[in-house]
């Protein structure tokens, strides 16, 4: 069997990845729905470690279990908490975009 070329998978990662970011953003700054946030977490974490992104899989489980913390009610989603996801989101965009100049 061929082993897969993930190549070939890129430019539909980097389409969905960026759909996941915009998800991310709306909702974190409309105070939208809480479980919403972790799921969208989650699943850009997924879909980049199966790219072999570790880097940015690893800012999303942060973040995944930064929301997981609030809504175990652990922590609160204050200013503090709400500006530290923030900051792991420009860090994936800039992740996502050093992965999308490589090869292009």
């Amino acid at each position: 069997m061929d082993p897969l070329d993930l190549n070939s998978y890129k430019a539909l990662f980097l389409k969905s990845s960026s759909g996941f970011l915009k998800e991310i953003k709306d909702n974190l700054s409309s105070n939208g729905n809480n479980k919403d946030l972790h799921r969208l977490f989650h699943n850009l974490k997924g879909q980049a470690l199966f790219m072999n992104l570790g880097d940015t899989g690893q800012l999303c489980l942060t973040a995944e279990k930064i929301m997981e913390d609030f809504i175990n009610g652990e922590i609160p989603l204050d200013a503090t908490t709400k500006n530290q996801l923030s900051e792991i989101i420009v860090k994936i965009e800039l992740s996502l975009k050093k992965y999308e100049s490589i090869n292009s």
